[in-house]
């Protein structure tokens, strides 16, 4: 499959409340779709949904079906509409373009017809039907759109002459801010080379310090993870050519010794209500996620892979929710079943650039993982977020124009 995209790019930002996560009765998007000739519109309550139809809009596919429970309603113009907590996508030859739940139909016609379930609605009157999806005529997400430029202006931070790169800011306990990143270096996607890891602060949000080296070694050193713990003390994990390292600071000028935990890439730090320390990284060997965790900081445990994170999985961020849930929200490339990096061109590569997606998983046993649901296409430059309300924030970079500007969350959230 080659699909050869030219499109501008967006910061885009997007605020997903758990109930979006797990099922939520708001409509979320409505689409015009066209099937056999005819046109229907359809709501839908599922962000996953959502993000399937939007993608198969942008890409203009048209072998897939779409189905939902059969609801009668005499002012409707066919006489009956597709139950909108119930609208499901079936892709027969690419999975991620099929949406979670995928329920048999009650009869035995596949797909079903418009005209068809229109001329004998009792047939078909609270049963689940298919059909057939030729077009999405319209797409219409039910977001608020922020414009807010001085998200995208910025201010400078860094003072290194090298480029800069791979960000990574928190505000500790006393107010101040501070930002981990790459000094030199190459691509995230193509390596590093000659690269450190610097820090640098700002009391006031204007101006920022001059920056101090965290680890600067004749090796490369990318990729920064930046927390700081329940008890004051400062830690970042990044990648040192291909171990992950984690080195601690009290006052983030004098860093201890590194030390190596695990072959990996994009390490992610997070500690849990029970402080614990989790690290989330990509397991290079697998191409899947994988977990450490410490009681501590010094001693941790071996890596545990997700079993069911998809294949060529990267860029993980891990969340505990108010309510004791884990949540690990990663990037991933959405690619027919049983296709690999390795079997696809360069310029086929680039097309499945515009199949990317962002998925979350979650468990509260940290044992069992839900199957991945994907929040976010187009995209796996993210940063995953819970805010003092509960809200769950995921800000992305997107290549895909739907003409929206700068900031997107979601309407229905906060009522």
């Amino acid at each position: 499959m080659k699909i050869l995209l030219a499109v501008p790019v967006l910061l885009l930002i997007l605020m997903v409340c758990p109930s979006l996560i797990s099922g939520q009765s708001e409509i979320v998007a409505k689409v015009l779709v066209e099937s056999d000739g005819n046109q229907i519109r359809i709501e839908t309550t599922s962000l996953e949904v959502a993000s399937i139809l939007k993608m198969i809009a942008r890409l203009n596919i048209t072998d897939c079906y779409l189905g939902g429970e059969v609801m009668l309603n005499a002012e409707s113009e066919h006489g009956f509409y597709f139950d909108s907590s119930t609208i499901m996508i079936y892709h027969p030859t690419i999975p991620e373009l099929s949406s979670h739940t995928v329920i048999s139909p009650d009869y035995d016609e596949w797909p079903s017809t418009i005209s068809a379930i229109s001329s004998n609605l009792q047939r078909y009157a609270r049963k689940i039907a298919y059909i057939s999806l030729s077009k999405i005529i319209q797409y219409q997400e039910l977001i608020h759109i922020r414009r807010e430029p001085q998200w995208l202006e910025g201010e400078g931070v860094a003072t290194t002459n090298a480029p800069e790169s791979q960000p990574s800011l928190i505000q500790d306990s006393k107010g101040v801010y501070w930002v981990a990143y790459t000094v030199g270096g190459g691509t995230r996607r193509l390596g590093s080379f000659g690269s450190d890891i610097y820090i640098t602060k700002s009391n006031d949000e204007n101006s920022w310090s001059k920056p101090i080296a965290v680890a600067s070694t004749p090796s490369d050193e990318w990729v920064p993870s930046l927390l700081q713990d329940h008890n004051g003390t400062y830690w970042i994990a990044y990648r040192d050519g291909y171990e992950i390292r984690l080195t601690h600071s009290k006052n983030c000028s004098d860093w201890s010794k590194p030390i190596e935990l695990a072959e990996g890439h994009y390490p992610s730090l997070y500690q849990d209500s029970k402080g614990t320390y989790w690290i989330p990284y990509m397991d290079e060997e697998e191409c899947c996620i994988a977990l450490l965790h410490s009681s501590d900081g010094k001693s941790w445990s071996k890596p545990t892979r997700l079993d069911n994170t998809r294949p060529f999985s990267w860029n993980p961020s891990l969340i505990q929710s108010g309510d004791g849930v884990y949540l690990i929200a990663y990037a991933s490339a959405m690619m027919e079943e049983n296709e690999t990096l390795e079997q696809t061109e360069m310029e086929e590569a680039e097309a499945v650039g515009s199949l990317l997606g962002v998925f979350l998983t979650k468990t509260r046993d940290l044992k069992t993982w839900s199957t991945p649901t994907l929040v976010v296409n187009g995209t796996d430059e993210f940063s995953f977020f819970q805010d003092r309300k509960g809200m769950l924030w995921i800000a992305f970079h997107s290549t895909l124009d739907d003409g929206n500007l700068n900031i997107l969350c979601n309407k229905l959230i906060g009522r």
